[in-house]
């Protein structure tokens, strides 16, 4: 096995390990209660309320600890929901209008995870071909990720903004949850294994051209 192949198959694993940190953000709350990508909580020890948000919709745990999760939807209003559950929290209706829309875009995600899986299979084909085509679909599934990504953290952080914002007068707060954390692990990646890919195909393809006799 020369050392483009060799190369090649580790841009295969990155491809492979991102898919899997991507699949996590995918299945965030409310498919998997737990796992989120955005919490807001309360600093407040006598509450033990939370908003869990994910790709699909949120879950909000009750002081009794119960979980109540939303249908899962491609987008979704997170401001209402933070509103009821901490009354205490005030957040302009600009930017409850501004978040509903920005959510529409996280259909995003499993978009850039069928991409990467799509760039995986052509990546375990043999040829040319299949090589250069592994690196383009690979990276039409970085350039949606980062999509995803800039659409997420500019949302996610109008929503911590506004909160923090609110005068000192709540104790309540938000921060980035472990989903969007394997989200930019799986973006990054993706970039990685695009690179791989790129040069093993380049690679590849000079081996080829060496093959033939001058003047070919």
């Amino acid at each position: 096995m020369g050392v483009g192949r060799f190369f090649h198959y580790i841009g295969s694993l990155a491809l492979l390990v991102a898919i899997g940190l991507l699949i996590v953000t995918d299945v965030a709350a409310p498919t998997v209660n737990n796992l989120s990508m955005f919490t807001v909580s309360d600093r407040d020890s006598s509450s033990s309320a939370s908003i869990r948000f994910g790709t699909f919709g949120y879950c909000v745990q009750s002081e009794n600890s119960q979980d109540d999760c939303s249908s899962p939807a491609i987008g979704y209003n997170p401001i209402p929901i933070i509103r009821t559950t901490f009354p205490t929290v005030s957040i302009s209706d600009a930017t409850s209008t501004a978040t509903s829309k920005l959510t529409n875009a996280m259909v995003l995600h499993p978009v850039a995870t069928g991409l990467a899986g799509i760039a995986l299979l052509l990546s375990f084909s043999a040829g040319f071909g299949s090589s250069f085509l592994a690196t383009l679909v690979s990276a039409l599934a970085f350039g949606t990720a980062v999509a995803a990504l800039i659409v997420d953290f500019v949302n996610f952080a109008a929503i911590k903004a506004a909160i923090a914002n609110d005068d000192g007068q709540s104790s309540v707060y938000g921060d980035f949850g472990v989903a969007s954390w394997t989200l930019l692990a799986g973006t990054a990646l993706l970039l990685v294994s695009t690179v791989i890919l790129f040069f093993t195909c380049c690679s590849e393809r000079r081996e080829r051209r060496g093959h033939y006799p001058k003047g070919y």
